[in-house]
């Protein structure tokens, strides 16, 4: 049995929700486009992606199997577990900004909701990860402590039919569209240019949907 692990955010951006909600995983970063290692190689090359990051991204997309084992980990918890479905990896803009991140790397997992409670009742003495002080975002797990107490549950996970994935957001605004549909809101012009300056500082670049 083949088993992953990967966190559902970081800090305080938690996305587990999103994940169990839709049967999704989602790993990043994806704004370079779909994996493919020359194209990543050139990022960590040029200093603006980790060899750690290229390789998990290298896994998550040709090492990663129908049937494998996934775990959700929230910090140290495991907050579900599911099993990788027959479908292929994919890169979707749809989650180009998730809480501010870009996540366009996608597998299909079907998440055990029916063992949560079980899950959470495994842990009542201790997170499965507690011995662990830095995880990577996803990574292989092998460590006997973490799989050892809920080995059975991970034996029981069943496939189901999968989830809907989410609805298609609008394309992504440039400034100018986006100050035209401020400005039909009816801020002015000096005040639809402080909106936009006040994006550009804090997202860089500006990643805003038509409502």
């Amino acid at each position: 049995m083949t088993v992953w692990q990967i966190a559902s955010g970081d800090g305080g951006r938690d996305y587990s929700s999103l994940f169990i909600e839709h049967d999704l995983m989602l790993l990043g970063p994806g704004d370079p486009g779909e994996y493919d290692p020359r194209t990543y190689a050139r990022f960590v090359e040029s200093g603006q992606l980790s060899a750690q990051k290229s390789a998990a991204l290298a896994s998550f997309r040709y090492r990663v199997q129908p049937g494998d084992i996934v775990l959700l980990r929230k910090g140290l918890r495991v907050v579900a577990f599911g099993v990788v479905a027959d479908q292929e990896y994919e890169w979707r803009d749809a989650f180009d900004d998730v809480q501010g991140w870009d996540l366009q790397h996608t597998r299909r997992v079907i998440w055990q909701d029916d063992l949560h409670r079980e899950l959470t009742d495994r842990q009542l003495a201790g997170a499965l990860f507690r011995d662990r002080k830095q995880i990577p975002m996803f990574t292989k797990v092998k460590d006997a402590r973490v799989l050892s107490p809920i080995r059975d549950l991970l034996e029981g996970a069943r496939p189901r039919e999968l989830r809907a994935l989410p609805s298609e957001p609008s394309p992504v605004l440039d400034d100018a569209a986006l100050a035209r549909e401020l400005f039909s809101w009816g801020l002015s012009n000096r005040a639809t240019d402080d909106v936009i300056a006040a994006l550009n500082r804090h997202c860089c670049p500006t990643k805003i949907h038509r409502i």
